[in-house]
């Protein structure tokens, strides 16, 4: 009975050795802290590695940093807060699957959006837009290279009308930069910006 004082005798002991003991050691789940550190391991700060490792949404973090190799600090804050956020403002974030997930993260990855327009992109899928709709409508293409010099020449022009040609210098160069990324925010890197205006 359940106050049974002495081991059954009628099962034969089980010796515990070395061997076994690393058997199941190798075989045990990982641990909260095991899993905090890897996920720091990874890049993520200790807030959010704790926070992710203490989610249900886990799983789903490291199948997305595989499959789209967008940076894991961004694929843990779009699944813990913007996620989080839009739903708060009443957006149907769960009518996005992992499938439209990996697809913003794979843009962003691939250089065709920047970070700062996922958000945004989001929100649209949300909306029922799919992704290219949801770049084409909210303006969120990144602009670079070529196109983002002979976007800074053509704002520059026009700094340069609007001051009558004296915005030549660093106070002009600061003021166009910070023209440039009220302007274009969600489609400019901010150093590739600054390095092109020069």
């Amino acid at each position: 009975g359940s106050a049974r004082m002495y081991p059954e005798t009628d099962v034969p002991a089980v010796t515990i050795t070395k061997e076994l003991l690393q058997k199941i050691s190798s075989t045990l789940p990982e641990g909260f802290e095991q899993k905090v550190k890897r996920f720091a391991g990874m890049g993520l700060a200790s807030q959010l590695a704790t926070e992710m490792a203490k989610s249900d949404l886990s799983r789903q973090f490291e199948e997305l940093c595989v499959k789209t190799r967008a940076e894991p600090t961004l694929v843990a804050v779009t699944l813990l807060q913007t996620l989080t956020s839009l739903s708060r403002q009443g957006k149907k974030v769960s009518s996005i699957g992992e499938k439209e997930l990996e697809e913003a993260l794979c843009a962003v990855a691939g250089g065709e959006m920047m970070k700062s327009g996922l958000p945004v992109a989001i929100e649209e899928m949300a909306g029922g837009n799919s992704l290219q709709q949801a770049i084409e409508k909210r303006n969120l293409k990144r602009i670079s290279g070529k196109q983002l010099l002979e976007l800074c020449e053509r704002e520059a022009k026009q700094l340069q009308a609007a001051t009558q040609g004296k915005a030549e210098n660093e106070i002009g160069k600061k003021r166009l930069l910070s023209l440039l990324m009220a302007k274009y925010r969600l489609q400019v890197d901010p150093a590739e910006l600054a390095q092109a205006i020069g």
